[in-house]
């Protein structure tokens, strides 16, 4: 008796043990992609009255509509400009330099009015 529970335990560990392993997972997976990739996530938050082109070190990121919120993924410990237009090509908000922080999300919100 002692000896058949004793068996289905180990069976039952060794399942366990090998659908693990059948799954891929590894002691790296318990790593977030941000901290293995040393990333944060910028974000740009519309809460103007129109819609806002989106500009992060004078890379174009198109436009966002009102309440819309733009997220990218950049690396972490580097500040970016962040610039905010409206479809005239104006400013909406003061330009404004974020910096990224590793497995944070980080920011602006535009609230100008057009």
């Amino acid at each position: 008796m002692i000896l058949k529970k004793k068996n289905t335990y180990i069976f039952t560990i060794l399942t366990i043990l090998g659908l693990l392993v059948f799954s891929g997972f590894n002691g790296c997976s318990l790593v977030s992609k941000c901290a293995r990739n040393n990333t944060g996530t910028l974000t740009v938050t519309n809460n103007t009255n129109d819609s806002i082109r989106v500009r992060i070190d004078g890379v174009d990121y198109g436009f966002i509509n009102k309440g819309e919120t733009l997220k990218r993924d950049f690396a972490a410990g580097t500040k970016y400009l962040v610039e905010t237009l409206w479809p005239n090509g104006k400013y909406a908000c003061s330009p404004a330099l974020v910096t990224v922080v590793q497995c944070e999300s980080k920011g602006i919100s535009c609230s100008a009015t057009h």
